[in-house]
């Protein structure tokens, strides 16, 4: 039974958290951001501490970048404020269609690719290893819609590789798919950003093997509020906290 000097403390602590939450204001504005589902964990990791930065809110759209795209093309007006993507492609498309802004583009960091593998399968040493028989089954994202599965056919034919992979290779839509399939044991190994390995081991790819998925953010929207608070984000994905945020889920800055 807990002594009256404790049920006092934690009495307190209680009414400190209750104040606390009592006294903060709401949100400024809240930025609807378009973000990429591949690049999603480290988003939602740096979430609170930009709002508690900044006052202002985030309410996130998670989507593969093509459905992100499509979205974005339709309609009148952009719906959202802020778009973060690994395909710098969509970000130029958008930006000649007058959705967003260009001045606004920046650069928030370069993505890193890593190897998993199944806990059926011998845990990989060397990327070259692939090759081996053993890795029947070997999951990349879909190299014509992804920068990331660009990105893992350069590896596979950069190491002479390709030809033992040819029949091997199973292309999926999202990085978050291929983690599922090695987490089932479907396939033995994936090739995937390193942001979305949040647990377990992985094999770090060295970056000469693969040009740099650049992540770039950008602002989409005319609203004079809306835009200096997409200003606000786009600059913390950039520095202090939120790049650090990011380096510790493998976003790699110069």
């Amino acid at each position: 039974m807990a002594t009256a000097p404790r049920r006092t403390l934690r009495l307190a602590a209680l009414a400190l958290v209750v104040f606390a939450t009592a006294c903060r204001r709401p949100p400024d504005v809240t930025l609807r951001v378009a973000i990429a589902s591949d690049l999603s964990p480290a988003f939602e990791a740096l979430r609170e501490g930009f709002t508690n930065e900044s006052n202002v809110g985030l309410a996130y759209r998670f989507a593969p970048s093509d459905a992100l795209l499509q979205e974005m093309q339709q309609g009148t007006s952009t719906p959202f404020d802020v778009l973060v993507t690994a395909d710098a492609a969509h970000v130029g498309r958008l930006v000649s269609v007058g959705r967003c802004e260009e001045l606004s583009r920046a650069f928030a960091g370069m993505a890193s690719l890593v190897i998993v593998t199944s806990p059926r399968a011998p845990r990989i040493d060397a990327v070259a290893s692939l090759a081996d028989a053993r890795y029947a089954h070997v999951a990349v994202m879909n190299p014509e819609r992804s920068p990331f599965g660009r990105a893992a056919m350069q590896v596979i034919t950069g190491l002479d590789v390709y030809e033992p992979l040819r029949n091997r290779l199973v292309y999926v839509d999202t990085a978050r798919r291929a983690l599922e399939q090695v987490r089932s044991g479907e396939v033995d190994a994936a090739i995937v950003p390193r942001v979305i390995v949040t647990e377990g081991d992985s094999l770090a790819v060295p970056a000469d093997l693969y040009r740099p998925v650049e992540q770039v953010g950008v602002a989409c929207t005319r609203d004079a509020k809306r835009r200096e608070a997409a200003g606000r984000f786009l600059r913390y994905l950039q520095e202090g906290a939120g790049r650090a945020r990011l380096e510790a889920y493998g976003f790699v800055f110069p």
